[in-house]
């Protein structure tokens, strides 16, 4: 009797250490798991709408255009400063310099793999093609990317992005 005690005692002990080890959730040992995550409202009271998944909540977030023409008519809300420029180059120099080159010329050690692969190099900032584009649309690439190119939209701030516009159009003698 007392040997099933103590085993029955040791188990006890084992169940609630091994329990307090499996905590996967904001507390250590969630009960009613669904509970924490459901959206909660009070007795007596309807449920409450849930916001669209393609609203744009009131603070900090602004829309982005809808597609490649929409964009095209945007002008870029950050103004051209020595300050924002820079700002420009150091965050060209982390996220593009790699496939674009120092100089935003198409030179990289990237582009000679992406040439080797038959695949379409980055583009030469200078280049006509670039050129030809208006902010928006620059804007446009840089945030949702094309070919190779990764999408920034959710890496970089809305002004970043339009920093690194001016950067481009600097390169390519537009600014």
């Amino acid at each position: 009797m007392k040997v099933t005690a103590g085993i029955l005692g040791a188990g006890v002990v084992l169940a609630l250490v091994s329990a307090g080890c499996a905590a996967t959730g904001a507390y250590p040992r969630e009960t009613f798991t669904e509970m924490h995550y459901q959206q909660s409202y009070r007795s007596q009271e309807p449920p409450r709408l849930q916001a669209s998944p393609l609203s744009v909540p009131i603070t900090g977030r602004t829309a982005e255009p809808a597609n490649f023409q929409e964009a095209g008519g945007l002008a870029n809300p950050v103004p051209l400063t020595p300050v924002a420029l820079e700002r420009a180059r150091a965050l060209y120099a982390v996220n593009c310099s790699m496939c674009h080159g120092p100089e935003g010329h198409g030179n990289s050690p990237m582009s000679t793999l992406f040439g080797q692969a038959r695949v379409t190099p980055p583009v030469d900032f200078a280049s006509q093609r670039v050129k030809a584009r208006t902010p928006g649309q620059v804007y446009w690439f840089v945030t949702n990317g094309l070919g190779n190119m990764p999408a920034f939209g959710k890496l970089l701030t809305s002004e970043e992005r339009w920093a690194l516009v001016h950067y481009v159009r600097t390169v390519a003698g537009q600014e």
